[in-house]
């Protein structure tokens, strides 16, 4: 008899330091061996794949730390960097930020709380989950424990970092006669990148993710110092310039579509 209880969105019911010290517990055991997700579960004192063993097993997945199905899971690469790379170093950090990202809820978070905004309160977590999802009460404040955790953990708020896979293939954008924009962070009138050939934030920062219907997708991001309220009005202008490219884009195909085929 199917059921009339609808079901809330999902999300990690622990945050992402527990998420680590279980991928820990696996590693300790097992390895990067692939093993199944029965012996997963055992080492956190599991008997089998029961709701709460299966549940903490998904926690893992959405921080992305496990790879595969159940009958062949191993852990992920971010999990093993963050499980083995030096306190501190650009490997650990850049594995840390993609893992506090992965969880969609978490997402959505960071783009209705930009970096650059600082880390919200509790409450205003709370208040934009009941407001603008499906979450619950309970659920809600257990999205705000892992997400205020996660994001701590990663130091995602915590004013410069680098960016994990900010990187720009010129070469291959050159060849396909693709425009590729290039992010510069400026320290001191210079750009600043890692080692890794990463982008530094200096200051601040602030990026907005978008999917319109279909398979079009939208990355923004301005970083570097802080805009004033001039910079704030051209950086506006310029977004409106993009916006009529688009819409004339649209347009053009939207005619090119709609033309008779000639005979």
């Amino acid at each position: 008899m199917p059921s009339d209880v609808k079901r809330g969105p999902s999300y990690p019911a622990y945050g992402l330091s527990e998420a680590i010290a279980r991928a820990k517990r696996i590693f300790d055991v097992h390895g990067k061996r692939q093993i199944h997700a029965d012996e997963a579960v055992q080492t956190w004192g599991y008997k089998g794949l029961s709701g709460p063993a299966a549940r903490s097993l998904a926690g893992l997945r959405h921080y992305g730390l496990l790879d595969g199905t159940n009958n062949a899971l191993r852990l992920s690469s971010d999990a093993v960097a963050i499980l083995v790379a030096d306190e501190g170093s650009q490997d650990r950090g850049d594995a840390l930020a993609r893992a506090a990202r992965q969880p969609k809820i978490f997402m959505e978070l960071l783009n209705a709380f930009p970096i650059g905004g600082g880390l919200p309160s509790d409450g205003a977590l709370r208040a934009y989950l009941l407001r603008e999802t499906d979450f619950g009460q309970n659920a809600a404040s257990e999205v705000v424990e892992s997400f205020r955790d996660s994001v701590s953990l990663a130091k995602l708020y915590d004013g410069p970092h680098d960016i994990p896979d900010a990187r720009v293939d010129a070469a291959s954008s050159e060849a396909s006669g693709q425009a590729t924009l290039k992010p510069q962070a400026v320290q001191n009138g210079q750009a600043a990148t890692s080692k890794a050939g990463q982008v530094n934030l200096s200051s601040w920062s602030m990026t907005f993710a978008f999917s319109a219907p279909g398979s079009t997708h939208a990355t923004i991001q301005f970083s570097g110092s802080r805009p004033d309220a001039k910079s704030a009005k051209m950086l506006a202008n310029y977004l409106d310039l993009v916006k009529s490219a688009i819409e004339a884009d649209a347009t053009r195909r939207g005619a090119e579509e709609e033309a008779p085929e000639e005979k």
